[in-house]
């Protein structure tokens, strides 16, 4: 299947196929929030119907998520804070960030569902936290100190 729908089905068949990617390695929480511009009030707001499709298309594949205004404490460090922001009918910038860090990427689809919107944006977002969460487990593993029989000269060796 070529054009727009064949794309958007191998997106979601690779969706499925590897949704075990950042659920197997870390449990985290997605805290998700979609904006789009309004002119009438000269800046972004919430898009609650695309939010609730994105949550919804995470949890479908396994992994935890919610909207960020249903959550009442801060996204911490158990959490992965999702940002898309809508910048015209179907282009957007795709954020995810834990902690201080942060990864982005821009989409831009074809005329496409509701659905597929939703269930292609998850995809991106997927793959930005695997991305992220390694970036993040590299770090730590060079932050950490090497091991005192490693460093002593002469160290018994089996």
């Amino acid at each position: 299947m070529n054009g727009p729908r064949g794309v958007l089905l191998a997106c979601l068949l690779s969706l499925l196929t590897f949704a075990s990617g950042v659920a197997g390695r870390q449990a985290v929480r997605f805290e998700v929030s979609v904006t789009a511009p309004d002119r009438s009030a000269g800046g972004d707001v919430e898009d609650a119907s695309l939010t609730g499709a994105l949550a919804q298309a995470l949890i479908d594949v396994g992994l935890p998520a919610l909207r960020a205004s249903d959550y009442a404490a801060p996204c911490g460090d158990g959490c992965v804070g999702v940002l898309v922001q809508r910048l015209a009918d179907q282009r957007f910038l795709i954020e995810v960030r834990a902690s201080a860090e942060a990864v982005r990427a821009e989409l831009e689809l074809g005329p496409a569902s509701p659905f597929d919107v939703a269930h292609a944006l998850a995809i991106q977002v997927e793959m930005l936290a695997d991305r992220l969460l390694q970036r993040r487990k590299l770090r730590a593993r060079r932050a950490r100190p090497k091991t005192a029989d490693a460093a002593t000269p002469g160290a018994a060796s089996c």
